[in-house]
């Protein structure tokens, strides 16, 4: 499924259990930051996404687009990282 990934660089703890949390449900799902990149409607690029996974908090709106290419808890992402899911 690609190159390895390089590891989480997170500064805070919460930041690092979301990339984690993400890179998880990447990996259950089975699909490439690519494939991931066509299931949001090309709305984020690879790239994108997969800076989403890599330890800086991304976007609200990228990590619902993440959890949902995954099949993955929309509700747990926003939990994860620190985002009302409301909002």
């Amino acid at each position: 499924m690609g190159r390895r990934e390089n590891a989480v660089a997170a500064g805070t703890r919460q930041s690092e259990a979301l990339a984690l949390w993400l890179r998880a449900q990447r990996e259950r799902k089975g699909v490439t930051y690519a494939a991931m990149a066509k299931l949001t409607g090309d709305r984020f690029t690879a790239s994108t996404l997969s800076r989403g996974a890599s330890g800086r908090v991304p976007s609200r709106r990228l990590t619902l687009a993440f959890a949902a290419a995954c099949d993955a808890d929309s509700r747990e992402a926003m939990r994860l990282g620190g985002f009302n899911h409301e909002s």
